[in-house]
């Protein structure tokens, strides 16, 4: 329990400690992406009103806790692991899990912050909430189809009218070919 309150106060100072640049803090404070700062273990250090607002935790109750129990269903790590491997992460969607359990789509884009000797220190990802493009994009894939499926009754049709059309032409002519012998054998 002793070593629990130490790490979190640990963290506590970390998090409390803002940055040297004081436009730095305005930035990220009024970032409209989400903005998650972890250790190299994945405990939350820092996050910015629209991440907390995004999962719906305060800002005090992300503090210390695992990146991975928000991240879904990539958790267990596997996240911060190809991160630090790869120092950076652009545009992968993800889906984070709010308090309520309500799942968000996000794009992730994080990179490793390194300290002096190379060693990961702490990761800063950025998350964009995609629900609104996902809805727009399941949108427009319900139009593509209702629309490839109006063609195709459409081509059909199409089809169908010819086919008439070709009937009628062949009727005619056949009518015609039997006047023409009809009056050949009257004319006899």
């Amino acid at each position: 329990m002793f070593k629990k309150k130490q790490k979190k106060e640990k963290i506590e100072e970390q998090v409390a400690e803002p940055t040297t640049e004081p436009a730095a803090d305005v930035i990220i404070e009024t970032m409209v992406d989400g903005l998650c700062i972890t250790d190299y273990e994945g405990r939350i250090i820092r996050v910015n009103d629209s991440f907390a607002d995004m999962v719906g935790y305060k800002k005090k109750e992300l503090r210390g806790k695992m990146i991975s129990k928000i991240v879904f269903p990539e958790g267990k790590g596997r996240t911060i692991n190809e991160i630090i491997e790869n120092g950076i992460t652009k545009n992968v969607e993800k889906t984070l899990l709010t308090k309520e359990n309500k799942k968000i789509p996000v794009q992730l884009n994080a990179f490793v912050l390194r300290d002096h000797t190379n060693e990961t220190n702490r990761i800063v990802g950025i998350f964009r909430d995609i629900t609104e493009l996902k809805k727009t994009m399941d949108d427009l894939e319900k139009t593509k189809k209702e629309r490839e499926e109006r063609i195709e009754e459409l081509e059909r049709m199409h089809k169908l009218m010819i086919g008439r059309e070709k009937r009628i032409i062949e009727l005619k002519d056949k009518i015609w070919e039997l006047e023409k012998k009809l009056k050949e054998r009257e004319g006899k």
